[in-house]
């Protein structure tokens, strides 16, 4: 009897311990798909169908792969400006990525790769510069430029994607996110009757060729060409936009934690790793240890083929499939879920995001107080957008990821006609509030400061008191480090 029991306890262990690996295993799949769908495969030409990808004739994967590279002629508004009635329009704050640029590393085939545009937008825009370029000498738009006056006006004139460089498909982005914005804002800010001064203006861009590149099409588009020469572009050494506020060995810290915790999460995909290194040996024309384990970079790179029509590389007898790419994607997504979990990102981007958002609430304070500055925009990368969002709560709907030429907006409204107890006070700061919109969406209802003190406008309209973001700097950013200011919060634990 007692021998039964045992087989039949060893019977059970057996049938556990298979539905334990089945299920590891379709765990795994969800994210990459079948194991044919790991493997290169050899002696076979690329097959996706990457010169159909403008008309998104594709499986549902891979439109999620194409919408990444955030094609222009797809772009649209949505949520943006939109409040009427007693609700008027103060300022607007506009956090930019750069625009497509190209790869950050060597790929094979780069020199094949078409990295130009057709845009009418872009032709306009490039010839109108290209022109002030060869005119230095009397460059009405040295003040302008200020630092940037020796930097190239528009990318590469060949079409080429140069490592790194804003493309021409890059800039085309930002002219039609310009254009675009312009439609929305134009007559709440003035645009059209050219009445913007220095002090209404504040420009700002990281010494990056593709930010500056990126924030000249922009402007191109959404102020008059010939306004610009009123303003100046001011140069920012920090990716993270942290003006005076940097210097914080505790945020070197936790982000090394958070790659610690990142790694942890690839190493329970052991397809994914195996799919990273095959791809790698394919796609780089020098993999290193570094590149054949980082889905990142085999992402970034993968983009530069995916965005600009052209085949996916092969290497003697492999070839990268768009199995391959939808898995490195879909991967990517799932990994940015987990983000909200992740205590040491948060809290290294809250250090290296308070800067920018202190930058941020003192133009906004100065806006109520002396209705100036009018416009403040910011280009940067796509690790600016996301210190910014993940420190405001935002985790998902792309912001913890963002794609090229994203724009984080914040809109900053007057009610000119008070109707709330909370509005009849003393305090003139009670009448503003705020919007956060990420390419287009109302996020205000998901920041956490936001929900508490929230006002519902209309059934896709959220209003933020102004105070709300006020108090969170003040009082509760540095919650999470049991302090209360920057430089105890970045004394390294």
């Amino acid at each position: 009897m007692f021998q039964l029991i045992s087989q039949n306890r060893a019977l059970y262990c057996y049938i556990l311990l298979t539905l334990w690996i089945f299920l590891m295993i379709a765990g795994m799949y969800r994210y990459v798909g079948t194991e044919d769908n790991i493997m290169l495969s050899s002696g076979k030409l690329p097959d996706i169908p990457i010169q159909t990808s403008r008309n998104f004739n594709l499986n549902t994967k891979a439109k999620r792969v194409l919408r990444q590279c955030n094609l222009p002629e797809y772009m649209t508004t949505d949520e943006e400006g939109g409040l009427e009635g007693s609700f008027s329009l103060e300022s607007l704050t506009i956090l930019l990525r750069h625009g497509d640029r190209g790869p950050m590393n060597h790929v094979r085939n780069i020199s094949s790769i078409d990295c130009s545009s057709n845009d009418p937008l872009y032709s306009a825009y490039n010839s109108f510069w290209t022109n002030i370029s060869l005119h230095q000498s009397a460059n009405p738009y040295l003040p302008f430029l200020s630092t940037f006056h020796n930097y190239p006006l528009v990318p590469p004139v060949r079409g080429g994607c140069e490592l790194g460089q804003l493309t021409p498909l890059g800039a085309s982005q930002l002219l039609r996110v310009g254009s675009l914005l312009r439609t929305v804002y134009s007559s709440q800010l003035g645009l059209d009757n050219l009445t913007l001064s220095n002090e209404d203006v504040h420009l700002y861009s990281t010494t990056y060729r593709r930010t500056f590149q990126s924030l000249l099409a922009f402007l191109h588009e959404f102020l008059h060409p010939d306004e610009l020469q009123k303003f100046t572009i001011r140069d920012v050494s920090s990716l993270a936009f942290c003006f005076n506020d940097c210097a914080c060995s505790a945020a070197s810290h936790y982000t090394s934690l958070f790659d610690a915790e990142k790694l942890r999460y690839l190493r329970s995909h052991p397809a994914v790793i195996k799919l990273v290194k095959k791809a790698s040996q394919v796609v780089y024309e020098l993999n290193t240890k570094h590149l054949s384990t980082d889905p990142w970079a085999l992402r970034d790179a993968l983009l530069s083929y995916v965005c600009h029509g052209t085949q996916l590389p092969c290497h003697r007898s492999d070839c990268v499939k768009s199995e391959d790419v939808t898995g490195v994607f879909a991967y990517i997504d799932w990994e940015t879920r987990q983000y909200s979990r992740m205590l040491n990102m948060r809290r290294s981007h809250l250090l290296k995001a308070y800067g920018l958002l202190k930058r941020i609430v003192s133009s906004l304070l100065s806006s109520v107080s002396n209705s100036k500055p009018r416009l403040s925009i910011f280009s940067g990368h796509d690790w600016t957008v996301r210190y910014l969002a993940v420190t405001l709560g935002l985790f998902t709907d792309g912001a913890g990821s963002p794609i090229y030429a994203s724009r984080f907006i914040i809109e900053l409204y007057k009610n000119k006609a008070a109707s709330t107890s909370y509005e009849d006070t003393s305090s003139s700061s009670r009448q503003y509030y705020l919007r956060f919109l990420f390419n287009g969406k109302d996020l205000t209802s998901k920041v956490p400061f936001c929900k508490r003190a929230g006002l519902r406008y209309s059934e896709t309209a959220f209003l933020c008191p102004i105070e709300s973001v006020v108090r969170f700097l003040h009082d509760d950013y540095f919650t999470p480090f049991n302090t209360t200011n920057f430089k105890d919060a970045c004394t390294r634990p």
